[in-house]
């Protein structure tokens, strides 16, 4: 890291723990319905609607509000600066949390919608915040620093929070979560400097320069490739974390919702220990992203068959197996990080946030697609795993014709 960087990121260094922060309660509100299964099932098994339908739409309208806010959030966060843009976003996830409290379908699946709307600021911040304030040769391990940070979110939203849920109950949990986002609003606020290409061109002017730049990014093959192994890697592993993995854990494990969160975790862990690794690796050691990035979907679609093989093999299903098979998910999961900056790289910084957010919306897409296809097959999580499969050896392909950026 040259001297530069190195000032610029003690510089900017409270702001970028601010949205550190945020990221963390992000992943929390990610990942959270996954352990909450059981509770959730159980208020709503005695409704005309299936329980299970229910659950996986509260699950699923986070990741559809998150990825529809990628492409409109990208622009304001561009236009308005992550100052004000992100401050805004993190009010509408303390709203969001509080209307799971009347424990009502309706008003969950509209509370997980503004977290969901909300969340989308976070990590499309950081990508602008790294793209105006540090250099390249920083960007993969901030990008994994951030990723870090989510996960430990992750782990929280594992064994801690099923505790919490066993201990407080739904209500209070979602009230305990409320608290953070709004204090994050505040510090969010003070402590970065950004106003965006608004306060250089105006309003109005800013759209514009904008919308053209979205135009740019949305008729390049690069950006397309990158966000559909976006969604084939990082995306089936959280519709995983997020939704049926702890049935997965239960089953392959013969245990309860407590001990499969403890899987769920580890998942958790060996992500967040890997992608600041990954980081190191394309910033200093290969000095590139592609490379990179070729691994990713087959490392991504052999943990996959891993998973697969535990599943239809009763022979395999020990708790040190199970342990390998999750540690193994969350590390190829963690490959994937080389694609936030590869979608910024190739343009102008001023626009990062337009840039990153086409192939993050994209991404996203594909995670609530295959959170919705879990009741769709019929929760037969053989099937899903083959798809899961399949998916990211077609990625594999397409990865090879994005441009290498660093």
């Amino acid at each position: 890291m040259c001297l530069g960087s190195e000032l610029s990121v003690r510089k900017y260094l409270p702001g970028l723990l601010a949205l550190l922060t945020a990221y963390v309660l992000v992943y929390v509100h990610r990942v959270a319905m996954a352990v909450m299964t059981p509770e959730l099932s159980e208020l709503f098994a005695e409704g005309n609607i299936s329980a299970e339908f229910i659950v996986s739409q509260i699950t699923a309208a986070y990741f559809y509000a998150y990825a529809l806010m990628q492409i409109p959030g990208g622009v304001l966060a561009d236009v308005l600066g992550i100052k004000r843009y992100t401050s805004l976003s993190l009010l509408l996830l303390f709203v969001g949390s509080l209307l799971f409290t009347p424990l009502n379908p309706l008003l969950m699946i509209t509370g997980r919608v503004l977290i969901g709307a909300g969340a989308a600021a976070i990590f499309i911040s950081l990508q602008r915040f790294i793209a105006v304030f540090h250099s390249k040769d920083v960007g993969a391990r901030i990008t994994g620093v951030a990723l870090t940070a989510g996960n430990i979110g992750a782990i929280l939203a594992t064994a801690p929070l099923r505790f919490l849920v066993g201990y407080a109950g739904i209500v209070i949990t979602f009230v305990v979560l409320a608290v953070p986002a709004i204090l994050l609003s505040l510090q969010t606020y003070l402590q970065i400097p950004d106003l965006g290409i608004s306060a250089r061109l105006g309003f109005k002017d800013s759209i514009k320069v904008t919308l053209k730049q979205l135009r740019v990014v949305a008729s390049s093959i690069h950006s397309w490739s990158l966000g559909i192994a976006l969604a084939t890697t990082y995306g089936s592993t959280l519709a995983f974390q997020s939704y049926w993995g702890l049935r997965y854990f239960m089953s392959v494990g013969g245990v309860d919702e407590n001990t499969a969160s403890l899987f769920l975790m580890v998942v958790a862990m060996t992500f967040a220990a890997a992608t600041p690794v990954v980081g190191h690796v394309s910033d200093k050691v290969v000095r590139g992203r592609k490379p990179v990035l070729l691994v990713a979907p087959i490392f991504q679609a052999a943990a996959w068959g891993f998973l697969y093989a535990l599943l239809i093999k009763s022979e395999l299903q020990s708790a040190p197996l199970i342990s390998i098979a999750a540690a193994t998910l969350g590390a190829a999961s963690a490959v994937h990080i080389v694609i936030a900056p590869m979608a910024r790289e190739i343009y102008d910084r001023e626009y990062s946030g337009t840039s990153f957010a086409f192939v993050n919306f994209l991404g996203f897409l594909g995670a609530a697609l295959l959170e919705t296809l879990v009741p769709l097959v019929g929760g037969l999580m053989q099937v899903i795993l083959l798809i899961y499969v399949a998916i990211n050896l077609v990625a594999s392909i397409l990865v090879r014709f994005t441009r290498e950026s660093m």
